[in-house]
């Protein structure tokens, strides 16, 4: 077999490294676990395969070269591996349901239609008069976020690098909001109950007359059943907004503790607190619109 040889160029913030032999293949260096996943470029679109002899990425890039050097990667084509399909599906739902909570909408250009790239946008204006726009493209190989401050487009050098993490990517695009005077999460202004207090439901038929409304651009309400307030565990429901800012779906999380459900209330994003500690962590279920949860630990 011939060798191959790389030479590194960093884009949208991600170390990558491309073939001085041939465009088909590049290798990433992926920033969550600092390995080296091999890419194949098809209908000049990148792919992220899962190579049938190889279960996981590389140590270093040496390794990844010296696999594809001792394997026919001239002649290599989409039959000699196995994409992960669902992953990739479950990724990009990942991203529409996190431009939905955060208030974005879709980008409908038939510049970016035409290409299938999802673009999503959100233009706000502060209480100081700043009005932000922020740019979200989906590509295949990450997401890219571009900022515009009254007008000017913010420069990379003092964004947020690209990632191709959706939980990372709220995460920045919260903090530069708030840098310049936006909160998509305001701290929850609670009615009628003290912050701490836990709200009681006599069964899961009453639960959604028991929600708590809170001031935010995405959550309606929310609140925790327990069926005796010295339980630790107990049911948190969520409420988003809908298409037209009014109440929309709700879900429920189970056995969440009462501690975890107190943290969120007094927690200043909301928002973040949500994604980091709940969305993932606790088995859930939608109770309205199109029942069927979308995420790994959904009950369905």
């Amino acid at each position: 077999m011939s060798k191959i040889s790389f030479s590194p160029r960093r884009q949208f913030g991600i170390q990558m490294y491309f073939s001085k032999d041939t465009p088909k293949f590049s290798v990433l260096q992926h920033k969550d676990d600092n390995k080296y996943y091999i890419r194949i470029r098809e209908n000049d679109e990148w792919r992220y395969p899962t190579w049938y002899d190889v279960q996981d990425g590389f140590r270093t890039l040496k390794d990844a070269q010296d696999w594809l050097s001792q394997h026919d990667w001239e002649n290599a084509t989409s039959d000699h591996i196995d994409v992960d399909g669902e992953a990739l599906e479950s990724y990009k739902n990942e991203v529409v349901e996190a431009m939905q909570m955060l208030g974005f909408k879709r980008n409908t250009d038939s510049f970016f239609s035409d290409k299938d790239l999802p673009v999503y946008d959100l233009e706000v204006t502060t209480e100081s008069g700043n009005d932000i726009h922020v740019r979200v493209m989906q590509f295949a190989d990450g997401i890219t976020v571009i900022y515009w401050v009254n007008g000017k487009r913010l420069p990379p050098s003092s964004v947020p690098a690209d990632t191709n993490n959706v939980s990372r990517t709220i995460r920045n695009i919260e903090r530069m909001l708030k840098k310049y005077g936006y909160e998509i999460f305001a701290s929850s202004a609670i009615s009628e109950l003290k912050s701490d207090a836990i709200m009681a439901a006599i069964n899961t038929r009453n639960l959604a007359q028991n929600l708590i409304k809170v001031r935010s651009s995405n959550v309606w309400a929310y609140c925790m059943n327990i069926r005796d307030r010295k339980d630790k565990f107990g049911e948190v429901l969520v409420q988003f907004k809908g298409p037209q800012g009014g109440p929309g779906d709700v879900y429920i999380y189970y056995d969440v503790p009462v501690q975890v459900w107190r943290r969120w209330q007094s927690a200043l994003s909301k928002g973040h607190y949500f994604w980091v500690y709940i969305r993932n962590n606790y088995k859930y279920s939608k109770l309205t619109g199109d029942k069927r949860g979308k995420l790994p630990n959904a009950i369905n």
